[in-house]
């Protein structure tokens, strides 16, 4: 089993992002604040999310062979949709601000994964982004940018 697990990139993969999430939840570690809610929340939330999603992938790859797995066809769409949105909000992020960006960011990526509505998810995108605008802001202290002209907007008042 740990020769089929090591021919196999998917199960490669899985591993080396639970070693990111276990390097991140050390990182975190090291992190100092007198609050619980304080700066290493964020990075021991994503630790823990890299190292689950890591362990899942090589618990699928051991459960289900390479050989059986092999038959999907890939998706270059759909992944051509997601990493363009990516580069798109690299971009956007500073002009238009990070919830427009991300809402942008929201909506291609749900269609990278077939959505035929893309108001409604940039819609379902822009509160969220909203909500982790403001949660960030609030809890902590971390404002995220609004935007050029929304920015000097909210700033004159």
């Amino acid at each position: 089993m740990v020769g089929r697990l090591v021919r196999s990139p998917e199960a490669l993969f899985g591993l080396g992002l639970a070693a990111l999430g276990i390097f991140t939840l050390v990182a975190a570690g090291d992190i100092v604040s007198p609050v619980v809610w304080g700066p290493a929340l964020m990075p021991r939330i994503v630790g823990i999310g890299l190292l689950l999603l890591g362990l899942a992938t090589v618990i699928e790859r051991i459960r289900i062979p390479a050989e059986e797995s092999n038959n999907a066809k890939n998706e270059w769409r759909g992944f051509a949709w997601t990493l363009g949105s990516l580069a798109a909000f690299g971009l956007l992020v500073g002009p238009v601000g990070f919830p427009l960006a991300a809402a942008a960011l929201f909506a291609c990526v749900a269609r990278g994964f077939g959505s035929p509505r893309p108001l409604r998810d940039f819609a379902i995108g822009l509160a969220l982004a909203l909500m982790a605008t403001l949660l960030f802001a609030h809890f902590l202290g971390l404002p995220l940018s609004w935007g050029g002209a929304l920015e000097s907007i909210l700033r004159s008042r």
